[in-house]
């Protein structure tokens, strides 16, 4: 869309005053397990083997903000495996390298399937930002997204408390404006 739309005036602002940066896919084994017969088994962890042989860790239960508390499992075969450490992951290693190599980011969006909503911090705890401030902007961002793609805005916790989260981790750690995406089912 952005490259459909660089010659509109606005875009075009956006395009030449920014450096964005897309990733277009963090779990790339994961991705094409699910895919390759056809049929979708909801591989939501990479192919990486475990200790006890099972296959996968969750890359969005891997990173270092409250990981391994709430809504991960230390179970390997579990669906929510947080792996053996955070950031053991060489997935989420890269994007921990990324985001600390540009200081300058503000925002961050992880897309994932399916729910139809928009997730802002914090997904580790109940507990809300604490900065105001922030806490009314995520909110009012989120809400402005929402009225763009009919995807519900909320609290990610507000859907299941989930810790090792990489949108808490990148707003904990550099203070970047963090959502996930859950697309359409």
């Amino acid at each position: 869309w952005l490259f459909d739309h660089k010659n509109d005036a606005d875009i075009k602002q956006y395009m030449n005053g920014l450096d964005i940066y897309i990733i277009p896919m963090l779990n790339p084994d994961g991705v094409e397990f699910d895919i390759k017969t056809g049929r979708y088994k909801y591989q939501r962890k990479n192919m990486r083997v475990n200790s006890d042989k099972s296959v996968g860790v969750d890359l969005n239960r891997n990173y270092d903000s409250w990981w391994c508390e709430a809504g991960a499992s230390t179970y390997p075969g579990s669906d929510t495996y947080r792996g053996p450490r955070a950031f053991s992951e060489p997935e989420s290693q890269a994007v921990k390298k990324f985001i600390e190599a540009r200081r300058n980011l503000k925002t961050h969006i992880s897309y994932h399937s399916y729910a139809s909503t928009i997730l802002y911090p914090w997904g580790g705890q109940e507990a809300e930002i604490a900065n105001a401030k922030d806490r009314t902007a995520f909110i009012n961002i989120a809400a402005a997204m929402g009225k763009l793609t009919g995807y519900r805005p909320e609290k990610s916790s507000d859907m299941y408390v989930a810790t090792g989260d990489s949108c808490d981790w990148a707003y904990s750690t550099a203070g970047i404006f963090a959502f996930t995406f859950e697309l359409e089912g």
